[in-house]
């Protein structure tokens, strides 16, 4: 059987990962999957289910709340409840569809069809799928949510024509109460993706239904338990990385019109006309202190994959723009003697100018890779200015990376 730790938090408090709270609560659940060698994923899965109607009954009985949480990303308060909350990280199970589950209607290509209870992390269920040659669409920003928080919160997507993370979803397994008949199975009737009896071996009741799926999809688990997600994957593709300064004017334009053919020319990824090719995604960088009349801006192309494509991680994880040199400045000019030291101490460490302009390719969780960032943005971000100690003119002492600075700066 699957087994609850049960924590009693009364008098004490959990937090997010960003440090948003701390909050209250009564007590803390978290659910370890059954060890037995001998039981299949599926039944694992719907003894894990059993375990968590089995919680929502016992807090139900004392006239008590109940909520799940994934990996605590949200940067405010929606995943908190008083009395009982529930951490799911640990119930992790991936499971691959078969020819025999996928609905006759189905439009989905059964190797793209794949199947994750909710505690699966992006950065897990992108290793579990790079291991059959397939990618998600898209991610965010990093790879840290689980696949239920990031629907359930609307987690942004980095695909200017993909969508965000819950559009690739293509069924949802939700719990909706304490009775053995609680728990349903949803997809949209316009899109069936897997046959009944797939949805009969989780006990499940089918729902298909296009107005309840789109609802229960971005419904910040106000539907029930997020258990179990069907996702559509993608062949594996490579993306091209380009930085580039843009005048302030055509960057916010562009960000406006998305009319890329009239925008900045890379010179690698125009059309056969000459023309700029629409990009996978765009990002601008503001620094909103910097009296510059260019942004720095970000490009990148969906590329068809190949094997010797080279390692991205050496650019990706310094990349840095020298631009904020300046925001580092503007935060110092209480210290103004500091300034020379603190921009020479940063200039050698971590902003290496040398690596900005140099075009990189991965596939897309190598380029949305792990972020670096805890604690709450603004306030941690003065926090960390002040551990700038000077002592006899030089600078001593640092408490965090630049890359956890940047961090900060574009979470603000």
């Amino acid at each position: 059987m699957a087994t609850t730790e049960v924590k009693d938090y009364t008098g004490k408090q959990w937090d997010t990962i960003h440090k948003n709270g701390p909050f209250n609560l009564k007590r803390l659940y978290v659910t370890e999957l059954s060890s037995d060698k001998t039981l299949s994923k599926i039944e694992r899965y719907n003894d894990a289910a059993t375990e968590i109607q089995k919680l929502i009954k016992e807090v139900a009985d004392k006239n008590e709340g109940f909520r799940a949480y994934g990996a605590r990303w949200s940067m405010n308060s929606i995943a908190h409840q008083k009395d009982n909350m529930h951490f799911n990280q640990f119930m992790n199970i991936s499971y691959k569809i078969s020819d025999q589950e996928v609905h006759e209607n189905s439009i989905y290509k059964t190797s793209d069809l794949f199947f994750f209870q909710c505690g699966n992390t992006i950065k897990e269920i992108s290793e579990h799928l790079d291991r059959y040659g397939k990618s998600i669409k898209a991610s965010g920003a990093s790879n840290g949510q689980t696949i239920a928080g990031c629907i359930s919160t609307g987690v942004h997507g980095s695909g200017l024509d993909v969508g965000s993370v819950q559009d690739y979803v293509v069924g949802l397994n939700i719990i909706t109460g304490l009775k053995p008949g609680d728990n349903v199975y949803i997809e949209r009737a316009s899109k069936p993706a897997l046959v009944d009896t797939f949805a009969n071996q989780l006990n499940a009741k089918i729902i298909r239904d296009d107005d309840v799926f789109n609802a229960a999809l971005v419904s910040l688990g106000s539907f029930g338990f997020i258990h179990g997600v069907v996702i559509e994957a993608e062949d594996h593709f490579l993306l091209r990385r380009y930085v580039r300064k843009v005048p302030k004017e055509q960057a916010l334009a562009l960000a406006n019109t998305m009319n890329f053919k009239d925008g900045p020319v890379i010179k690698e990824e125009i059309d056969e006309n000459g023309k700029p090719l629409r990009p996978y995604h765009y990002k601008i960088f503001i620094n909103q202190y910097s009296k510059e009349t260019e942004y720095v801006v970000e490009f990148m192309y969906k590329k068809k994959f190949f094997p010797d494509y080279g390692n991205p991680f050496p650019v990706i994880k310094e990349s840095l723009y020298r631009d904020l040199i300046w925001v580092f400045i503007k935060i110092a000019e209480k210290l103004p003697k500091a300034i020379p030291k603190l921009v020479e101490a940063l200039e050698k460490t971590v902003l290496p100018v040398k690596d900005i302009e140099k075009v990189v390719a991965g596939k897309l969780h190598e380029i949305f890779w792990d972020a670096e960032y805890k604690g709450p943005a603004l306030d941690e971000l003065f926090i960390n200015v002040l551990f700038f100690k000077l002592q006899n003119k030089k600078l001593v002492g640092y408490k965090h990376s630049g890359l956890h600075l940047f961090s900060l700066l574009l979470l603000r």
